[in-house]
């Protein structure tokens, strides 16, 4: 049986979040319980969060005590609380014996890189330190992406949406590119074939032909 002492603090903690985000547009991942400015920073996974619902490049927002943090999801890693049911896991016909092991002895986490310090005037910065022990992690919100991406505008157009958002909130949640910081330097557009180079190229080429130069390098 799963151990009620862990359930009830996973409980506390998501009553916590939905307090602390008011509509609940965040969605509790779990804590943190180690990080590198390096390696980034290992989230461990509540038990109500399925590792295989989240992905690679997902949006997370990290709550330290003094420092809000924004990042993206790395790798995923199993681990288990007693390596011998990694040395001689369960028979696989007993779901009874699976599942029970499964909440009790085993737990995912995974990597967060940080790439962005959120000030309290919601000014992004690059992250230059480190969230402390049991910061809480969370799926990146509405309020999240407007603080780092900024709202369409004269000098913000949409680039595309969050991969994670269903097509219903993705409309809520767009992601925008500035014009004025992006005209500042040369970029480039890169991916594998079939990952929508052009289209996105000719977004990119699209709104910049219908930015005015007073918009884009103001006096």
């Amino acid at each position: 049986m799963e151990n009620n002492g862990n359930g009830l603090v996973s409980q506390l903690l998501a009553r916590g979040a939905s307090e602390r985000n008011g509509k609940g547009e965040r969605a509790l991942l779990g804590q943190v319980t180690a990080a590198d400015t390096e390696r980034g920073v290992t989230v461990h996974l509540r038990r109500e969060q399925p590792v295989e619902l989240l992905r690679q490049g997902q949006f997370v927002v990290v709550e330290g005590q003094h420092v809000r943090f924004f990042g993206t999801m790395g790798s995923f890693r199993l681990a288990t609380t007693d390596p011998s049911v990694g040395m001689d896991p369960p028979d696989g016909d007993s779901a009874l014996v699976r599942n029970t092991l499964s909440k009790s002895t085993t737990y995912a986490e995974c990597n967060v890189r940080l790439a962005l310090e959120l000030s309290e005037e919601g000014t992004p910065r690059p992250a230059r330190t480190i969230p402390g022990p049991f910061s809480q992690a969370f799926n990146a919100g509405r309020q999240d992406y407007q603080t780092v991406f900024g709202e369409p505008d004269k000098h913000h157009f949409v680039i595309g949406s969050p991969r994670e958002l269903d097509e219903s909130a993705a409309a809520d949640a767009p992601i925008c590119i500035d014009l004025r910081r992006f005209v500042e330097r040369s970029n480039g557009i890169f991916g594998r074939s079939g990952t929508g180079k052009s289209i996105g190229e000719n977004i990119v080429k699209s709104e910049k032909g219908k930015a005015r130069l007073e918009d884009l390098f103001p006096e």
